[in-house]
């Protein structure tokens, strides 16, 4: 059997069912400043990115240095749509974590506020408060393994007994390079399967498989 004595998610698409609805703002808010893209391209460069890396995308695709305030302004209109859509946990999910038993934390390369907006409107912060890991925080994120690497230190746990719940084939990477078991969620429609598969990850598609799957 195995050793897990503690559960890493990420939180968007794993957590929350968000990537559908934060693709959708990006893409308005690009249109804003007369880039045009669709929320599926969207999705297809920004996936999995820091907020720093989107940035630094999208300054390429500018030309230039953002301007001022667009930053701000994309936070606050993605929050709120989080808010008034409003984003959705994954199926199960609070099922699941009833029957988990184990400390779990949260390592998410986006931003703690948005971790706080998407974890509170669905009711899962409470699980997690406390114990979020981003790189708000000065660490490095995915697909370096520093963000699963600080969620183990905090609890003195070794990685050989963490496991990592992803989405992203660089979410798997980093979970392995840590050394900890990297299981791929597959539940939700914007997931590549064959992509966590190549990148090393044990698949599961449900929330209610989690428990079981800790314990084979």
């Amino acid at each position: 059997m195995r050793d897990i004595r503690l559960l890493i998610f990420d939180c968007d698409g794993v957590l929350v069912d968000s990537e559908p609805l934060a693709q959708e703002v990006l893409s308005l808010v690009l249109a804003d400043i007369g880039i045009e893209m669709s929320a599926e391209r969207v999705g297809a460069l920004f996936f999995g990115k820091t907020m720093q890396q989107c940035i630094e995308i999208i300054e390429g695709m500018f030309g230039r240095a953002l301007p001022d305030g667009f930053v701000t302004a994309w936070r606050e209109r993605l929050y709120t749509a989080f808010r008034d859509t409003p984003v959705r946990a994954a199926d199960g999910i609070h099922e699941a974590l009833a029957l988990i038993g184990l400390p779990m934390c949260v390592a998410s390369n986006g931003p703690l506020e948005k971790m706080h907006t998407t974890l509170g409107v669905t009711g899962l912060l409470r699980h997690f408060e406390g114990n979020l890991f981003s790189p708000d925080l000065g660490i490095a994120g995915k697909p370096a393994p520093d963000l699963f690497l600080a969620a183990a230190a905090s609890h003195d746990i070794a990685p050989l007994h963490c496991a990592v719940v992803e989405d992203s084939p660089g979410g798997i990477r980093a979970a392995r390079a840590a050394g900890m078991l990297a299981l791929g969620y597959t539940g939700l429609p914007h997931v590549d399967v064959d992509a966590l598969a190549a990148a090393g990850a044990e698949l599961f598609s449900h929330m209610l498989d989690l428990p079981a799957l800790l314990k084979r």
